[in-house]
């Protein structure tokens, strides 16, 4: 399949490994999941004018169907397959550096997603069902056999007396939270396998600003309808604001020339820490408005 061995065919043999894992071994599915559209758009990003994209992508869809795996292998669609395609097709198709693979990708998941919670309430009330029992699993494994022996102010007393009120809002946010997580792989790909200047900031529509006040307002008015949609709907927004700030991040350590190790940790707090998180959103949603980078940039500011 690959005509020479190296990183891409090392990338090959774990990709495939994994997503073997995924399928036919319940007990780490969950985990393996997580790391099978990143290594799946990985290997298409860098295989991108070959014919091993589609290969693989029919490989998989066989090797899902042999395991006779509806679930995983539609979620193997929805999160990899999908958005490699938009990805492929998006950087053919435009010589120019756009969102558009970024904001497209997701939606064929989110749609699905929604409309599986939102329309099936079967399956819905068996997601809330496991996640309340991942809670109660946690919250005993604290305190005990009983979790009566909790103490009241402690966290996991709190975490165990909302859990169904946690499970159900997590579901409300499972359409919103499947969006991001797509779309960061995509983003993550695109600055590693694509030509991209650091200069250039990830493009985002003006009709987002409009998308962020209906989302506003949703939550304003008092329908918890309107509250599930105006909460999915600052989930995305916020997450792009939030590529597009952390696109500004990356360029200023670059100019200052920051040392590696730092700039490792300074991204990680970005990620982690919640007021740098708002920070970075605010940052992107500024230089919206504002050019908060230099257009003098220097050849060396290219990764």
């Amino acid at each position: 399949m690959l005509k020479r061995f190296g990183n891409e065919y090392l990338l090959f043999l774990v990709l495939t490994a994994i997503y073997a894992v995924y399928l036919f071994a319940f007990r780490f599915a969950s985990f393996t999941g997580i790391f099978v559209p990143y290594l799946f758009l990985c290997f298409v990003a860098s295989n991108r004018n070959g014919r091993s994209p589609y290969v693989l992508m029919l490989g998989m869809i066989v090797a899902g169907a042999v395991a006779v795996s509806f679930f995983k292998t539609a979620f193997f669609i929805g999160t990899a397959l999908m958005p490699a395609l938009v990805l492929l097709i998006c950087n053919k198709v435009s010589n120019r550096y756009s969102s558009k693979a970024v904001i497209l990708s997701p939606l064929p998941v989110t749609i699905i997603t929604a409309s599986i919670f939102f329309m099936m309430p079967e399956i819905r009330a068996e997601i809330e069902t496991l996640i309340v029992g991942f809670i109660e699993q946690a919250t005993a494994g604290v305190a005990g056999a009983n979790p009566d022996n909790l103490k009241l102010n402690d966290a996991f007393s709190i975490y165990y007396n909302q859990r169904y009120e946690l499970a159900s809002r997590f579901i409300s946010l499972l359409p919103a939270l499947m969006y991001v997580s797509v779309a960061f792989v995509t983003y993550i790909t695109e600055r590693l396998f694509y030509e991209i200047p650091i200069k250039n900031l990830l493009p985002l529509p003006d009709f987002l600003l409009l998308v962020v006040i209906l989302s506003g307002l949703c939550l304003v008015i008092t329908s918890l309808e309107l509250h599930i949609v105006g909460w999915n709907g600052i989930v995305i927004t916020g997450a792009l604001y939030f590529m597009r700030g952390f696109d500004i991040v990356r360029y200023y350590m670059n100019r200052w020339r920051i040392l590696l190790f730092m700039r490792a940790a300074i991204y990680v707090l970005v990620f982690i820490h919640y007021f740098l998180n708002i920070a970075v959103v605010a940052l992107g949603f500024i230089s919206i408005f504002k050019n908060l980078v230099k257009e003098d940039c220097s050849e060396q500011n290219r990764r």
